[in-house]
């Protein structure tokens, strides 16, 4: 099978740099038919590091379909295989969903939230085994044509869009996410001393305390393209009502995490202890 040679960087990025698959890691891969070409290099790169790759292949609409069908007892039901996997698994190497974005827009969300506190167990201990450094994980970005469809865009722009957002085109990738790594590690380090942070924007003027929480660089080791310090994106600011990530200093338990998006490329502002430390979209020193 002929594959994208971007593909294949991607798939050795995820292993060597994302994950740093090491020989013996239990190595567990989840998509959809529609990422399979991501999946296939993953898989061969997994076993060239030396680990034991275990793939699950969901299918279309295999969501919807659950919920369709799903009676009571199937919305309360706590998995006890995908809890092993959490349990035993080393590292998680996951495709973003992939497919149609909309599927579930028709399904009872109360429905979606029953399901949700059935998993809340499966998602805790995934996040404290996270934590506490026993699992490595890492979610990408692939380009499908649902989602091609949804940026309206042709799906060979959307994948040049998002190949080009992993830098995929060089020589070296893993040489630029390395870099971009050191650069927002001198961010963290600013921001672990802040007690507080004001954001200023246009219709936006919010304060809060940030006191002995910790700032976690997302250089693309769990997420994928990515560039973060958790609430603060190249050019916007995130935050997040919700489920919190224990690492952090948050207590938060939920069955959902909302995330909130404010620009800030055109007079936002963010000052923690009342020093301007990032405008227009860029962090300053």
């Amino acid at each position: 099978m002929i594959c994208d040679p971007r593909v294949k960087k991607l798939a050795r990025l995820l292993v060597r740099y994302s994950t740093e698959v090491r020989e013996g890691d239990e190595v567990l891969i989840a998509g959809t038919t529609a990422s399979e070409p991501l999946l296939r290099e993953v898989h061969r790169e997994v076993l060239e590091a030396g680990g034991h790759p275990h793939v699950r292949l969901g299918f279309e609409d295999e969501e919807y379909l659950f919920y369709a069908h799903a009676r009571d007892h199937h919305l309360d039901h706590l998995d006890p295989l995908a809890l092993h996997e959490v349990e035993t698994a080393d590292v998680f190497i996951r495709c973003f969903p992939d497919q149609n974005p909309h599927a579930l827009s028709s399904i009872d969300s109360h429905r979606k939230q029953r399901r949700a506190r059935a998993r809340r167990a499966l998602t805790e201990r995934f996040l404290e085994r996270w934590g506490a450094g026993e699992l490595r994980w890492v979610g990408t970005a692939y380009p499908t044509p649902a989602l091609a469809q949804e940026a309206r865009l042709s799906l060979e722009e959307y994948s040049e869009f998002v190949f080009a957002c992993g830098n995929l085109d060089a020589d070296d990738p893993v040489a630029h996410w390395r870099d971009l790594s050191r650069r927002q590690e001198a961010i963290c380090d600013r921001l672990n001393r802040a007690r507080t942070l004001r954001y200023v924007g246009l219709d936006t003027d919010i304060r809060f305390e940030v006191e002995g929480r910790t700032w976690m660089n997302c250089d693309g080791k769990v997420n994928f393209p990515d560039g973060e310090v958790f609430t603060g994106m190249g050019g916007t600011v995130h935050l997040a009502i919700g489920a919190g990530i224990p690492t952090t200093g948050s207590a938060n338990r939920s069955a959902i995490h909302w995330d909130m998006l404010k620009d800030m490329r055109e007079g936002g502002e963010i000052h923690a202890d009342g020093e301007l430390i990032y405008r227009d979209g860029v962090f300053l020193g």
